[in-house]
């Protein structure tokens, strides 16, 4: 471990914020170790993540990396440190999904040694009995977003605890997520608690990245590409194939009349004014999933329910009763089965894409990334970290132009999207020090 002196430069705000702490009921600081922060060395020391696990420590930071750059052991130092600062204090890690949550636990005891027997994962299946002796006994907490917010609302656990609070894939963190009443539920009982937000792709829009600023109390922005200065010395040169698939004859003919079949119910929502285009080839199912919801919200909804039942089985993806796919647990298998090397090909759906630890892949071949700017980017942090890996792109004919789309978001990611006001932002501080 190595240990960096954490004194601030501000005299007036350290002077204001201790003051504030004489009149409330914040919890207990240890001054002593808040006077520096500890990073690990069992790991390769990298400058980038050594700069934004130190910006993170002072400020609610959203940290965009692409995968594979390292961004839980940037959260695990944040959350060791806040262990040591505060006692009493209680931090949690959220993931949208079971696997995810239990990979992160393994992730952040190897990294920075967090004790595992002031560790909790808590899961849908733990008793509301067992999950208040927990709460209480416990400091720091691995869960769904579901799981701390049906906790809270319950007065399971005590909002005035938490301290640190990091939020995986928090491109999630739009509309009425989990994640979000979470943020909104701690914050109406406390300040004082710091928020750490990952994601390799926070959005494809501006607007969906400043929901994402302001929903989790966003103050600093953390973005780095594979190309930056600072992440290229420490990255792999990629090698990228685009290869234009041609549709076949029978394939076509299946097309024109899947087409043909749409047409009707697409010019029913057109005349009822519900999408203003009918071209049901170049329909997306965002686009009419936007248009349901619009028009849920008119007076028509009551009288047009059929027309809703269309759209409903036009954009959704849902999954059958006879068809309802693989546990979770089937699917963390299958990941433990490809590492071990049972079996060198691994097909996947868009799971692949939510932070799952695939492990050491030497190829990848993907038939969406090309109307995917944010898989474009995961694709490039996961083979960057290979010596010799390399990456497929099959391409429709007329869709190379989506290729260009993740690195234009790139170069106007960090002016276009506006910081939360600092007033947002609660600063955690001890005497001597100023963040």
């Amino acid at each position: 471990m190595i240990t960096r002196r954490a004194a601030g430069e501000d005299a007036q705000a350290q002077n204001r914020y201790l003051d504030i702490l004489e009149h409330s009921s914040f919890t207990e600081i240890d001054h002593e170790k808040a006077q520096h922060f500890v990073y690990p060395t069992n790991y390769s020391i990298r400058d980038y993540q050594l700069t934004i696990a130190e910006k993170a420590l002072y400020h609610n930071t959203l940290v965009s990396l692409p995968t594979g750059l390292g961004k839980t052991l940037i959260a695990a130092v944040v959350m060791y440190n806040f262990y040591r600062w505060f006692p009493t204090g209680k931090i949690v890690f959220m993931a949208p999904t079971k696997p995810l949550v239990a990979q992160q636990i393994r992730a952040c005891h190897e990294i920075m040694g967090i004790p595992l027997s002031d560790t909790a994962e808590l899961q849908g299946n733990v008793p509301p009995a067992m999950r208040r002796v927990l709460w209480s006994t416990k400091r720091v907490f691995f869960c769904t977003p579901q799981s701390l917010q049906n906790d809270l609302r319950r007065g399971v656990c005590t909002a005035e605890k938490f301290v640190c609070i990091v939020v995986d894939e928090a491109h999630r963190a739009t509309g009425n997520y989990a994640y979000c009443c979470v943020v909104q539920e701690i914050e109406s009982k406390t300040h004082f608690f710091r928020v750490l937000a990952l994601s390799a792709t926070p959005g494809a829009k501006f607007d969906v990245i400043q929901d994402v600023v302001t929903n989790l109390r966003i103050s600093h922005i953390e973005s780095r590409s594979a190309d930056d200065a600072d992440v290229k010395k420490y990255t792999h040169a990629r090698q990228e194939e685009v290869i234009v698939c041609r549709l076949g004859t029978q394939i076509l003919q299946i097309k024109a009349l899947f087409l043909k079949c749409f047409t009707p119910i697409v010019q029913r929502l057109l005349r009822g004014n519900i999408i203003q285009y009918g071209d049901p080839e170049k329909l997306s199912s965002w686009y009419v999933l936007q248009a349901r919801e619009r028009f849920r919200k008119s007076p028509n909804y009551a009288s047009n329910r059929s027309a809703e039942s269309d759209l409903a089985l036009l954009g959704a993806s849902g999954k059958a009763k006879e068809n309802k796919g693989q546990s979770q647990k089937v699917q963390q298998d299958i990941v433990r089965r490809f590492r071990l090397g049972e079996f060198n090909v691994l097909v996947a759906t868009c799971i692949a894409e939510e932070g799952l630890d695939i492990g050491e892949v030497d190829l990848i071949v993907s038939f969406d990334a090309l109307t995917s700017p944010s898989l474009v980017r995961k694709i490039h942090g996961i083979e960057e970290q290979l010596e010799l890996g390399s990456a497929v792109l099959p391409e429709r004919d007329g869709a190379a132009h989506s290729l260009e789309a993740s690195s234009s978001l790139d170069m106007h990611f960090s002016p276009q999207v506006a910081d939360s006001p600092p007033e947002l932002e609660p600063t955690i501080e001890g005497e001597g020090l100023c963040p």
